[in-house]
């Protein structure tokens, strides 16, 4: 699997594995420096996941300011979390489960059993909502931390609009390319996005070669107009393009882009991989 098809996580669920973080107070008496090879423990999978990750949390350009707000908000949340789950009342709960556990686990299966389970599930429903609400109101602050911009980038993560947007930032630097290489690039885009269409809605050769030869047309009339007008009029070319590639009715609506977002961020709370690597990016004073 590529690392630009992956979400972090970010999209999915990651092992959970602890990467290795460097000292923020290091910071006091200069910049953190990142270790010359891999700690003892970190396996090939987890340097992968740290290697797809970071690719996308790069894409998201965290500034240090952001940085140092987000890390110690995530920090502040999974303390209260563990609070919650090593309460007094957790601990009883535990114990009570555990005794439960180990009676099925001998074969009871009695009225008495399910008489025990039945009353606790009120404790438990309490101590699941209890998390539930400090994960929500954790999540909402950190959404609000994000940019419009970061927003964007991660309610459209592996999406078709992404692609087109994507074709859309390359061409600002290819309207300056040689005639071969940009002859070359053109082409090529025209049919991966005519194909990306057909993908989205099913279509017949000629109407496949109509959207192709409609987004070639576009590109050369972008590049025409020269960089000036690409850089300016992005917004105005991904409309356009959007118009031939993805129809209204297919593109991500808000409720799934809202979902997107409070994925990525409950993954953020409640996995250890992309956090960890912004504490590191924090203690780096990466930019």
């Amino acid at each position: 699997m590529h690392p630009s098809s992956v979400s972090p996580l970010i999209y999915r669920r990651l092992s959970g594995a602890a990467p290795f973080v460097l000292l923020l107070a290091a910071a006091s008496v200069g910049l953190a420096q990142p270790p010359a090879g891999p700690p003892p423990g970190k396996t090939l999978d987890q340097i992968q996941e740290d290697i797809w990750a970071l690719e996308f949390l790069n894409r998201l350009s965290f500034t240090q300011e952001q940085l140092k707000q987000l890390v110690p908000a995530v920090a502040a949340f999974r303390k209260q979390r563990e609070g919650l789950q090593t309460s007094a009342q957790a601990t009883r709960l535990r114990a009570a489960l555990w005794e439960v556990r180990l009676l099925l686990l001998q074969g009871e299966d009695t009225p008495a059993v399910w008489e025990k389970v039945e009353a606790l599930s009120s404790q438990m429903e309490a101590t699941e909502k209890a998390q539930e609400d400090l994960t929500q109101r954790t999540a909402k602050q950190v959404v609000g931390m994000l940019s419009a911009k970061q927003r964007d980038v991660i309610a459209l993560a592996e999406t078709p609009e992404e692609r087109v947007r994507q074709v859309v930032a390359d061409l600002q630097e290819k309207v300056t390319a040689a005639a071969e290489e940009w002859r070359d690039w053109r082409t090529d885009t025209a049919a991966e996005l005519a194909g990306l269409a057909g993908e989205i809605v099913d279509m017949d050769e000629k109407s496949a070669k109509f959207v192709e030869t409609r987004i070639g047309a576009l590109l050369q009339e972008a590049k025409a107009k020269g960089a000036t007008y690409v850089r300016d009029s992005a917004p105005k070319i991904v409309g356009q393009m959007l118009d031939l590639v993805v129809p209204k009715e297919h593109r991500t609506s808000p409720e799934e882009r809202d979902e997107r977002l409070q994925e990525w961020t409950r993954n953020l709370l409640q996995e250890e991989t992309v956090f960890g690597l912004l504490k590191e990016r924090l203690a780096l004073g990466a930019k």
